[in-house]
């Protein structure tokens, strides 16, 4: 999985989030690339794009807010949640296959930055909206494969056997790679994001 990196200019300072207990999903509600997206919270008085991560019909994801900073995506739930929006209207659309697998991807890497299992919400059951659409293929997103995930993080060189204190138990899902490990990716998000 690749995440584009954005080099965004900030209205004003970007404050770290003190916890992070959930994913909020969102979309659009139109298409359009990124950049749109950071001028529109612009013109809206923000800080600039209020999401952490975009991801693009094609499949294509691109870093918005860095991971780490308070978003602004979800009024009242910003102090703990990592925000993702998915270009299109869900209430008139559905999603295609790309996209679908490019979220569930996203959310299980998440997870695995934060080293635990992240509450996955939609924006309407946090707000009084219709974000992310009656169409928005949540419980796909949801219901990420175990093998799929282990399998592409390891292609992606994300675990080893060395970042894993005892394979079984995290195959079985009763373990989770070693702190230490958690904590050099969280780095390397933060590193990146600008």
């Amino acid at each position: 999985m690749e995440i584009y990196d954005t080099r965004f200019n900030w209205s004003s300072g970007l404050l770290t989030r003190p916890i992070t207990r959930k994913i909020v999903i969102h979309h659009r509600a139109g298409d359009g690339d990124v950049l749109s997206i950071h001028n529109a919270h612009l013109k809206n008085g923000w800080s600039g794009i209020g999401y952490h991560f975009y991801v693009r019909k094609d499949g294509s994801i691109y870093r918005g807010r860095p991971i780490e900073k308070i978003g602004a995506h979800a009024e009242g739930n910003n102090l703990d949640s990592v925000g993702i929006c998915f270009e299109g209207n869900f209430e008139k659309e559905d999603m295609q296959k790309t996209q679908v697998d490019a979220g569930k991807m996203l959310v299980a890497h998440i997870q695995e930055c934060y080293g635990r299992k992240l509450d996955l919400l939609m924006h309407k059951e946090l707000s009084a909206t219709l974000c992310p659409g009656k169409k928005f293929p949540f419980d796909k997103i949801k219901r990420v494969s175990e093998d799929a995930v282990v399998s592409r993080m390891f292609s992606d060189g994300i675990i080893t056997l060395s970042n894993v204190e005892n394979w079984e138990l995290f195959l079985s899902g009763k373990a989770r790679p070693k702190a230490e490990y958690i904590k050099t990716v969280l780095k390397r998000y933060q590193s990146k994001a600008v």
